[in-house]
C-alpha cells in the first residue's frame, strides 16, 4: 500500500526532470551557459564596464542544479548566492563604487562582469508641515502686500500720466499695457506688475482731463456752429500724435488772437468762446472781406458768399480772428432768452397763488 502511494510522487518528479531537460532545449541555451548537465539562462546582467547608480540586479535561469552540483554567485570573489535547485532567480545588490560579479559553477564560469556604481541621487529635504504652513503664511503675506504696494504706485502714475498727455490719448494705454505684459511674461517673479498696470490704466481712464475747453463760433450759411479746441494753462492748443514723439508724443502750438471778445457760452457748461469773423466774397466785384464789415468795401453792395471762418493754422500758430457784432448778438440773444425765462417763470407763479377759480373773472375781462 506504501509503495503504490509513493509511485504517483515519483512520475511525478520525473516528469518534471523530463520536462524542465526539455525547456531548456526549447529556450535554446547558448553553449557558453552551459556545464555537462547544468545550464543557465541570464535575462539580466551588468555590462562590462558599464556604470550604474544604485543598485545591480541580475536575473536567471538555472537547469539541473542540486546541493552537490550547485551555481554560486561570487561578488568581488566572496559568495553573495547559492543556487542548488532549478528555477528563476532574481538578485539585488545596493552598492558604491567598483565592484565585480560572476556566475560560477565547479567547472565554468558562465557570465562575469566589472562595473561602477554611482551613489543614488540625495532625496529632497523634508520639512515638518508646520513649518510648510509657517512658510506659505509668509509667502502669501508677502505676495498681498507687493500686489498691493503694486496697485497703490499705479495710481500716481496714472495721475503722472495724464498730466503729460492732458487728455485721454489711446495709444498711452500702451505703457501700462507693456507693464502687464511683462508682469505675465515673469509671473513667479514680478506678479506685482499686473495690479500695477491695471491700476495704471484705470486711473488714465478715469481722472479729469489738465486742458481747457476752447470754443470757436462763427456763423455759415444755414447757421451757427461751434469747435471745441483744446488748450492748456497757456492757451496754447495742444495736438497729440506719435509724429510728436521728440516732444514727448505733444505738440504745443500758440493761438493768436485777433481782435479779441471772449463771449462765456452754455455749452456742455460754460466755456469761453470767441467768435470769429466769417470771410465772404461779394458776388457782383468777387472782393473778399469780412461780414462784420456789413458791405463791400469796393462796390459797396451786401450781396456775397461765405467762403469759411477767418481762421488760419500753419507750423508756428493757430491765428483766430474776432467778429465783435457775432458776439453781442449772441448776448443780446442769451439776454432775452432769459428774459422771456423769468417772464414765464413769474406768470407761472401767478397762476399757482391765485388759484384755478380766481383765474376765470380775469379771462372774462380780458375778453371784454
Amino acid at each position: 500500500m506504501r509503495i503504490s502511494g509513493l509511485a504517483p510522487i515519483f512520475f511525478c518528479l520525473v516528469f518534471l526532470t523530463y520536462a524542465s531537460f526539455v525547456y531548456a532545449q526549447q529556450v535554446e541555451v547558448p553553449p557558453q551557459w552551459r556545464a555537462g548537465p547544468l545550464a543557465v539562462y541570464l535575462f539580466s546582467f551588468p555590462e562590462e564596464g558599464g556604470e550604474y547608480r544604485g543598485s545591480v540586479t541580475i536575473a536567471l535561469a538555472v537547469w539541473n542544479a542540486n546541493p552537490e552540483d550547485p551555481i554560486r554567485i561570487l561578488l568581488d570573489g566572496e559568495e553573495a548566492a547559492v543556487i542548488d535547485r532549478e528555477g528563476f532567480f532574481t538578485y539585488s545588490w545596493k552598492l558604491r563604487g567598483s565592484h565585480h560579479l560572476a556566475v560560477v559553477c565547479r567547472y565554468k564560469i558562465f557570465a562575469e562582469a566589472a562595473f561602477w556604481v554611482r551613489p543614488p541621487p540625495p532625496r529632497p529635504a523634508m520639512i515638518p508641515v508646520t513649518e510648510f504652513m509657517e512658510r506659505l503664511r509668509r509667502e502669501r503675506e508677502r505676495v498681498l502686500i507687493l500686489c498691493s504696494f503694486g496697485a497703490v504706485l499705479g495710481v500716481p502714475l496714472g495721475v503722472w500720466t495724464k498730466r503729460k498727455t492732458k487728455l485721454r490719448w489711446e495709444p498711452a494705454f500702451t505703457l501700462p499695457a507693456a507693464t502687464m505684459a511683462i508682469g505675465y511674461w515673469r509671473l513667479a517673479d514680478l506678479y506685482m506688475l499686473l495690479p500695477l498696470g491695471l491700476t495704471w490704466a484705470l486711473t488714465y481712464w478715469l481722472s479729469r482731463d489738465y486742458a481747457e475747453v476752447l470754443g470757436l463760433i462763427w456763423w455759415t450759411e444755414h447757421g451757427g456752429r461751434v469747435e471745441e479746441l483744446k488748450v492748456d494753462e497757456e492757451n496754447n492748443l495742444i495736438e497729440l500724435g506719435l509724429r510728436h514723439w521728440r516732444s514727448g508724443f505733444i505738440r504745443r502750438k500758440p493761438i493768436e488772437v485777433i481782435n479779441p471778445y471772449p463771449y462765456s457760452l452754455e455749452y456742455r457748461g460754460f466755456i469761453s468762446c470767441y467768435c470769429v469773423d466769417t470771410v465772404v466774397k461779394c458776388r457782383r466785384c468777387g472782393a473778399e472781406y469780412r461780414r462784420s464789415d456789413v458791405k463791400c468795401p469796393r462796390c459797396g453792395e451786401e450781396d456775397y458768399d461765405i467762403l469759411g471762418p477767418a481762421i488760419w493754422e500753419d507750423d508756428d500758430c493757430l491765428r483766430v480772428e474776432c467778429s465783435r457784432w457775432l458776439a453781442e448778438a449772441l448776448i443780446l440773444a442769451g439776454i432775452l432768452k432769459r428774459q422771456e425765462q423769468l417772464v414765464k417763470e413769474l406768470q407761472e407763479e401767478n397762476i399757482r397763488l391765485r388759484g384755478p377759480g380766481s383765474a376765470r373773472p380775469s379771462a372774462g375781462l380780458d375778453a371784454s
